[in-house]
């Protein structure tokens, strides 16, 4: 047997990774940046289906060859899942055996309606009002992924708050996230920033009665998908209910045309609530020497100090938080770097230069003796293909 290895595909400022333990291949998100450049070198997510890379790209064997590989999808944001909206789209169905997913309304694996309800009624107003493109798909992505993943897994498990699963080869968390520490589904937040936006935009209750009823039909729809992870005859069912909710959102986006309401409030509350809630998860790689691997991320610093106890002291490998934009110094006082002065992680891969920023936090390089990230120029920076210990880390460009 070969020596494990972990796959990065150049996605710009997106996240695509593939790793193998014992014999079971699993691909970590498939997203591309909204601002990629379409170069010779760099991958996107029409590249890898089209089979214009490699014949050796690995991405593209895990989706087109039948090798039945798990999915874990981080969050649902366009940068880390359009390449699954495409593959929907496409009505491939059933190319994966398990996917794992974070979810904001589960409380202890029971659907919180209220809180659901809120959360699909504030992304209704963040499609029909954000200015920004990357806003309104995330919108989008938040009321369709359920229905996207039961299609194209076999069986889809929803994590909540610090849940364990057995399906997955290390531990998985998915912290809380919010301003409420311990309310697991967050429902007083949302419901507060809802009333917040509402007194903002001095919107009355009956000027939002159509969303709540768009909300209410939508929530019908997606919560089939929820309740029961193993599902019959979802490849006829789910693209007519994909259908009928951007039927749903795109006629409520015409009727809202004429007005201009200020969506900030919601856009950054929701947004930070499903990058906290990002699922985090701990692998050791088997070999002669185990190999201690840390994939993060997009959680801000709050959401990780909730999950920090639980790591442990020394990683080979970690995935950084936010493409390199988060995380750093909490992860530093972690480490106790300061104190103990010696680098104690080998590598540390970015996905990015800090998201949009170009840069990456600073307490990267003084953790790890090797900080890899991705260029605004689309190609890798300080990357080839190297070991870290038992390991191989391998960059993937075209």
């Amino acid at each position: 047997m070969g020596k494990p290895e972990i796959y990065f595909a150049n996605m710009g400022h997106g996240e695509a990774i593939a790793f193998e333990i014992n014999g079971q291949w699993y691909l970590r998100d498939f997203g591309e940046s909204s601002s990629k450049r379409d170069d010779e070198k760099q991958c996107c997510v029409n590249k890898i289906l089209t089979s214009c890379c490699s014949q050796e790209c690995i991405f593209n064997k895990l989706i087109s060859q039948n090798i039945k590989c798990d999915v874990i999808v981080s969050h649902c944001h366009s940068d880390h899942i359009c390449g699954f909206e495409r593959l929907f789209n496409e009505r491939r169905s059933k190319i994966f055996r398990n996917a794992f997913m974070p979810i904001q309304y589960l409380q202890k694996n029971i659907i919180d309606q209220k809180c659901f309800l809120h959360y699909i009624e504030a992304n209704l107003h963040i499609f029909c009002f954000a200015k920004q493109r990357k806003y309104r798909s995330n919108a989008q992505a938040f009321l369709t992924m359920p229905l996207i993943m039961s299609t194209l897994a076999d069986r889809v498990h929803y994590l909540y708050s610090n849940s364990r699963n057995c399906a997955f080869p290390g531990t998985v968390y998915c912290p809380t996230g919010g301003l409420a520490l311990d309310d697991l589904s967050n429902g007083y937040d949302i419901e507060k920033n809802l009333g917040d936006y509402y007194r903002l935009n001095s919107i009355k209750d009956t000027s939002s009665e159509r969303f709540r009823n768009t909300a209410s039909e939508i929530y019908e729809i997606i919560k089939k998908y929820i309740d029961n992870d193993t599902k019959t005859n979802v490849e006829e069912s789910a693209p007519k209910d994909y259908k009928s909710i951007l039927h749903k959102i795109n006629e409520l986006k015409k009727e809202s045309s004429a007005k201009s309401r200020n969506v900030r409030i919601l856009q950054y509350f929701v947004k930070g609530s499903i990058d906290d809630r990002s699922l985090v998860f701990d692998v050791a790689f088997p070999g002669s020497t185990e190999i201690n691997v840390l994939f993060l991320g997009d959680n801000n610093d709050t959401s990780l100090r909730r999950l920090i106890r639980n790591f442990k002291k020394h990683y080979d490998f970690i995935k950084a938080d936010h493409h390199g934009s988060r995380g750093g110094k909490v992860l530093k006082k972690f480490f106790d770097i300061s104190s103990s002065g010696s680098k104690v992680i080998t590598t540390v891969c970015c996905c990015g230069a800090g998201h949009r920023s170009g840069t990456v936090n600073p307490e990267y390089n003084d953790m790890s003796k090797r900080v890899l990230w991705t260029e605004k120029k689309t190609t890798w920076n300080n990357f080839s293909s190297h070991e870290v210990g038992n390991c191989k880390i391998s960059p993937h460009d075209l």
